[in-house]
């Protein structure tokens, strides 16, 4: 799993040193490493969403299925 962003923030604050260019470059890529973590963490939790979802309607299926079970066509 990537760093966290408070990682990427720490380690920033070592490039102290580096020409303002550098840095400059080094924070965007550092917001957009925080940008694709967020992401991923809303994902995470879409699908977990997504599968809880997909448990209830299993059971509701299963639960119809012995409901409609006991009919017999002739």
């Amino acid at each position: 799993m990537a760093a966290p962003a408070s990682a990427c923030r720490c380690r920033l604050s070592r490039t102290g040193g580096a020409p303002a260019e550098h840095r400059s470059g080094i924070e965007g890529m550092a917001q957009r490493v925080a940008e694709i973590q967020a992401a991923f963490e809303e994902n995470a939790e879409l699908v977990a969403g997504a599968a809880e979802a997909a448990r209830a309607q299993r059971a509701q299926t299963e639960g119809l299925n012995r409901e409609v079970g006991v009919f017999r066509l002739d």
